[in-house]
């Protein structure tokens, strides 16, 4: 069954963050709007708590449409103590459908994100190295380990929301963290794959923001996943300055951009 919906709703140009809960490998749910073969899906991010809309258009009607809106997402979202309602499109078509069915919503917002990739033939960019930090790469011996570290909550929610917990993170992911005094300082993961694309997420806590150690993690991780055979996928709001600069500086470049949208509920 989850052969079969691959085929029908992931395409080359798919978002790989959503194609990897249709996948099975990322945690979140994946809702038909009708009865259809042909039908539009709804994928949901347990992490990004948002909705990747996929498949097509064709058989679903704006009554169906809005109907699954009241009676599945709406509910499942308050259930969930959230306030407003995101989403994205997979295809310019389904954005069409989507944002006429929802023309009623005067207060619909939207924002761009884009996607950096590693360029054909290129190199990730090294980064020269921090000596007030130590680096270790999250494998089965950091694993064993995190109990000594007095931050470790934060690593393992990022975990746990993308793929379930440490023993799949080490499975199949790849990170690297910034340790000092036995404190998580920052971390680069993958926090979902399809196939051998992986999307990658950065973050430094204050006060070690603004020393490159962002950079150097990014370069460790990004070389990591080149050297074994994958695929980079960077995703970030267009407006994430240091993100954006991130990416760049380790070598990535704009591969494309989407917009993202949302209301209050």
């Amino acid at each position: 069954m989850v052969d079969k919906l691959q085929a029908h709703l992931i395409h080359a140009n798919s978002d790989m963050m959503y194609a990897a809960i249709v996948a099975g490998n990322n945690l979140g749910q994946v809702w038909t709007i009708d009865s259809a073969e042909s039908a539009l899906y709804a994928v949901w991010s347990e992490y990004f708590e948002g909705v990747h809309f996929m498949g097509c258009t064709g058989s679903t009607s704006k009554s169906a449409f809005l109907a699954f809106r009241d009676n599945t997402w709406l509910p499942f979202l308050r259930e969930k103590g959230l306030d407003c309602l995101e989403f994205s499109c997979d295809t310019q078509e389904i954005a069409v459908f989507v944002l006429a069915a929802f023309a009623d919503h005067r207060e619909l917002k939207q924002y761009k994100a884009c996607v950096f990739k590693l360029p054909q033939g290129g190199s990730v960019n090294a980064v020269a190295p921090l000596a007030s930090y130590d680096i270790t790469e999250v494998d089965a011996c950091f694993a064993g380990q995190l109990s000594k570290i007095e931050n470790r909550d934060i690593l393992m929610k990022i975990i746990t929301q993308t793929c379930g917990g440490m023993l799949q993170f080490l499975e199949h992911g790849v990170g690297f963290v910034a340790l000092q005094n036995n404190r998580i300082c920052s971390f680069a993961l993958t926090h979902f794959h399809y196939l051998d694309t992986c999307c990658v997420g950065v973050e430094t806590f204050e006060p070690h923001k603004r020393k490159g150690l962002s950079s150097q993690l990014s370069s460790l991780l990004c070389a990591r996943i080149a050297q074994r055979g994958g695929r980079i996928w960077w995703d970030c709001h267009v407006d994430n300055i240091a993100s954006v600069k991130t990416a760049q500086k380790i070598g990535l470049v704009v591969s494309h951009d989407y917009d993202i949208y949302w209301f209050d509920i």
